[in-house]
């Protein structure tokens, strides 16, 4: 029996402030900003966002049956989530809404180079397990997408393990910050449900050994061993593609026969860098999805990292599939 979704996508939504100024100053790489100091905004707007929100809009653009879980309060940007989601053809049959919770915002500081830094108030996002849907419509999907559940949500997590499991669903994971302060030894049982991990190089290093060194900084070649070591050490974990965005190195992959290197996208001007991996992600999948070889995926997602990081926000150049094949 057709499935009524072909994906779930499981995580965050949030309301985006995006205060975009040319006097932000960086310094090896980092944010200055001083206690007492003021910065005049160029330019200010608000968003929907959110990675897992992010990367439903993403599918669905690509032509996918896509629902959302996630929480938000029924306050204004609860109700400009949901109304975004359903222009976007979104199904919200499991959207939270909780008139006792605050949707989750970000301030999001974009310099002139198109590089972000985020201050995040996740207000209720963490609370979601306490409005748990009927796990009956998780057996109506393809595909699990799980994204960042905030803290303690250790045994949701087995119980969509084992919906993968009993009901032949597929799992996509890309960790958010809860996941990765776990540690690879508690990320064990979801790797190995898991058909497609993607993750970004910092946390590749953090998960397999704790931090980042820094040096793929200095060049884009250095690492390249350690990148297909890291590579096969998380294919050995379960995974049937394995993942790791690089930043302007690109992106590399694995699959047990094969690794493969693809250029960061090329762009006139980076823009804003929020949602390029949510971008890049619903892409990618959606290509896997629809049979499409390793390399299509991997062009996919970066023609649509590539176009999103053009504009400002992390859903307004998300691509359709005619713009991809």
């Amino acid at each position: 029996m057709k499935k009524e979704f072909n994906i779930i996508t499981i995580g965050g939504a949030t309301q985006d402030i995006f205060l975009i100024s040319n006097q932000y100053q960086v310094k090896d790489g980092k944010l200055q900003l001083d206690w007492g100091e003021k910065f005049l905004a160029d330019r200010l707007f608000t968003d929907v966002g959110g990675g897992a929100c992010n990367s439903a809009v993403g599918f669905s653009r690509l032509g996918l049956s896509v629902a959302f879980w996630g929480k938000v309060g029924m306050d204004i940007p609860g109700q400009v989530i949901a109304q975004r989601l359903k222009e976007e053809k979104v199904s919200i049959k499991l959207l939270v809404i909780d008139e006792k919770a605050q949707t989750s915002t970000s301030a999001v500081l974009v310099g002139k180079g198109g590089e972000r830094a985020i201050v995040m108030y996740r207000g209720d996002n963490d609370d979601l397990l306490t409005h748990t849907p009927s796990f009956d419509l998780f057996t109506q999907t393809e595909w699990i997408y799980l994204s960042d559940l905030g803290a303690h949500t250790e045994s949701f997590t087995f119980k969509i393990l084992d919906l993968v499991t009993n009901n032949n669903s597929k799992l996509a994971f890309v960790p958010g910050q809860h996941q990765l302060k776990q540690g690879i030894e508690a990320l064990k049982p979801i790797l190995s449900k898991s058909t497609i991990l993607i993750l970004n190089i910092y946390e590749a290093y953090q998960l397999l050994y704790g931090s980042y060194p820094g040096e793929e900084k200095e060049s884009c070649h250095t690492n390249e061993g350690n990148i297909l070591k890291m590579l096969k050490e998380f294919y050995q974990l379960g995974p049937r593609y394995v993942v790791i965005t690089r930043d302007k190195c690109g992106v590399s992959a694995y699959d047990g026969r094969s690794s493969y290197q693809e250029a960061s996208p090329a762009v006139d001007k980076v823009t804003d860098t929020t949602g390029a991996g949510d971008a890049f992600a619903s892409a990618f999948i959606t290509a896997i999805i629809k049979e499409k070889d390793i390399r299509t995926a991997l062009s996919w997602g970066n023609k649509n990292a590539g176009s999103v990081i053009a504009s400002y926000g992390a859903q307004y150049g998300l691509l359709k599939l005619s713009q991809l094949e």
